[in-house]
């Protein structure tokens, strides 16, 4: 009987929310989940002509989003592909090489799975060797396929007149809180030279820094995101009270992403980036032959992985 062969893979976790402004309490509620939206949305995705998103030498879309697996977990997977180079083939035993036949267009089916809990949002994304669908990459791509899904945003907001409001910019976001191994990195450092906030456009309306700065961009129009640098030239000192500061950014949640550049004990310059700290997991999943997953096993290992860290 052959042995089983399993592989380790990182996985990713997150939340998706659906913000939504509410007008009784005179509020942008960020840390919200209504599964209507995200049903209605990545079925509306599923069903594109034209779901992928083009990034440049690569590309994404999703394939898959059902709960046949389980009634409380929707289930699913993106394939991406990197594309634009039809280098020879050549054999690792023979050293001979052959002409590659494929398309400019054509690149290496890349499958990666996730998982979403209906009541919480919480969603795993399996990580991806190949590096395209990541989570900042997931992210991107579901907020790149908005403005077809404004018929749904519009009957919500008229049916929700004076009560709630969804923002086309605001629509759906992967959330990724601060995690402790992010702030015992940040707390390691010898001295914090810079801190970097990267703030959405959108959470403007809350955030004074944001709003002072877009006021100052006079004509300038559709952008994204706002970033501002807090800069200490000093040597021999650090910037004071960061901690307290980055965990205040943590509790008001204004921020995308928070970047702190400084250096070791050693000297040695170190960036960190809140962005890579994300809660991550493992997983040990069967594989064939060629080394592919085995895409039960996968799915299903994620959900029992859910269930787990509710």
């Amino acid at each position: 009987m052959p042995r089983i062969r399993k592989k380790t893979f990182s996985v990713l976790a997150m939340r998706i929310r659906t913000p939504k402004l509410n007008f009784q309490s005179n509020d942008l509620q960020v840390n919200r989940f209504d599964l209507d939206d995200v049903e209605a949305y990545l079925n509306y995705i599923k069903a594109l002509q034209t779901r992928p998103q083009d990034l440049g030498d690569r590309f994404i879309f999703l394939e898959q989003f059902d709960d046949n697996y389980h009634n409380n977990y929707y289930s699913g997977w993106f394939i991406s592909a990197r594309y634009g180079e039809i280098p020879d083939w050549i054999d690792a035993r023979t050293m001979e090489r052959r002409a590659n036949n494929k398309r400019i267009t054509e690149g290496e089916e890349n499958r990666t799975y996730f998982v979403l809990e209906k009541t919480t949002g919480l969603l795993l994304l399996q990580s991806d060797n190949k590096r395209i669908a990541t989570g900042a990459t997931v992210d991107n791509y579901l907020r790149s396929k908005i403005d077809g899904f404004e018929s749904y945003i519009n009957s919500y907001n008229r049916s929700h007149v004076g009560r709630l409001m969804i923002n086309k910019e605001t629509f759906i976001q992967l959330d990724y809180s601060i995690d402790t191994t992010f702030m015992g990195e940040v707390r390691r450092l010898a001295r914090i030279k810079k801190t970097t906030i990267q703030c959405t456009v959108a959470n403007a309306r809350q955030n004074n820094v944001v709003t002072a700065i877009s006021n100052q961009l006079n004509g300038v129009e559709q952008y994204d995101e706002v970033e501002f640098s807090i800069v200490n030239k000093e040597r021999r000192m650090g910037v004071r009270g960061i901690e307290t500061f980055l965990e205040n950014l943590q509790d008001r949640e204004l921020y995308r992403n928070v970047i702190v550049q400084g250096t070791t004990t050693m000297g040695r310059p170190k960036t960190i980036s809140w962005e890579n700290h994300a809660k991550k997991f493992e997983v040990k999943v069967q594989i064939n032959t060629n080394g592919l997953v085995y895409q039960d096993d996968m799915i299903n290992q994620l959900i029992t992985l859910a269930t787990q860290n509710q």
